[in-house]
């Protein structure tokens, strides 16, 4: 589906039903310009789809896609500016660069600040919300649905769209050998990652030459029974939670202790 084209179609008809003296004409105006909202995030999530974690495609909130997309790139809702320029030479001179446009997009701000706000608009007002002017006054929504038009506007008059710079890694997974991809933006030196079917925690670091080192987030656990040493993966290690020494089998569980470091030795 091309998203920005639907997010174009969208803002149009947001700005025709905009021009209704109405309430009933300013809800829809509400409706589309949700609708465009939501075709730019879904546009910028398909643009990273080879990344976006197939556990979150079922998510349609613009707020909880957007998130999504900004653990994998903290840059995915920042307005960017791509130049290029020659090769660098031995010129003392420095190089010139060539502008190839500038990419606006919609930041988790602005859907926070507007997408649940209109939505509260399309439904039937409660007891509560008819005793209260603001709640219904058609004047505020309009002036919402004009300050939104504006971003979304800005949004689609970028001569860039979708941009994705990044390294990309993936190797697999230690605990499920399913693949585990990993995004490193640009002067990103080490970054979180989870595995997208077992949800194993890495730590991925950037070595160099397009290369990337995979950290497995672990806990060394020392049995109490034979000293051995054995590991739990963080995303386990919660109370109740058991694993076997790796040497002598003992049953390791979680427990809650508590530690008085104010309670001094005897002969001290």
């Amino acid at each position: 589906m091309d998203y920005r084209s639907e997010a174009m179609a969208a803002l149009t008809r947001g700005k025709v039903q905009l021009e209704s003296e109405d309430l009933a004409g300013l809800r829809y105006a509400a409706l589309e310009l949700r609708f465009a909202m939501e075709a730019l995030v879904y546009g910028r999530a398909a643009a990273m789809k080879e990344d976006f974690p197939e556990n979150e495609y079922a998510t349609w909130q613009p707020r909880k896609v957007m998130a999504v997309l900004l653990e994998l790139d903290p840059n995915a809702d920042k307005t960017r500016s791509i130049a290029m320029s020659k090769e660098s030479t031995d010129s003392p001179n420095p190089p010139e660069f060539a502008s190839l446009g500038t990419e606006t997009v919609l930041t988790l701000q602005q859907i926070k600040e507007h997408y649940d706000a209109l939505g509260s608009w399309l439904h039937m007002p409660t007891l509560a919300q008819r005793k209260s002017k603001k709640a219904t006054d058609p004047a505020r929504l309009r002036e919402r649905c004009e300050r939104l038009m504006t971003d979304i506007q800005k949004v689609l008059d970028s001569s860039l769209w979708d941009t994705v710079f990044r390294i990309s890694s993936t190797v697999p997974c230690s605990r499920c050998r399913k693949p585990v991809r990993a995004l490193l933006p640009p002067g990103v030196k080490l970054t979180a990652a989870r595995c997208q079917h077992c949800n194993a925690p890495y730590q991925v670091e950037d070595v160099g030459n397009g290369e990337t080192r995979f950290i497995a987030q672990d806990i060394e656990v020392i049995c109490p029974n034979c000293s051995g040493r054995s590991f739990i993966w963080a995303d386990r290690v919660k109370v109740g939670n058991s694993v076997k020494c790796c040497l002598c089998g003992h049953k390791l569980t979680i427990v809650y202790s508590l530690r008085d470091d104010s309670i001094m030795p005897l002969g001290q």
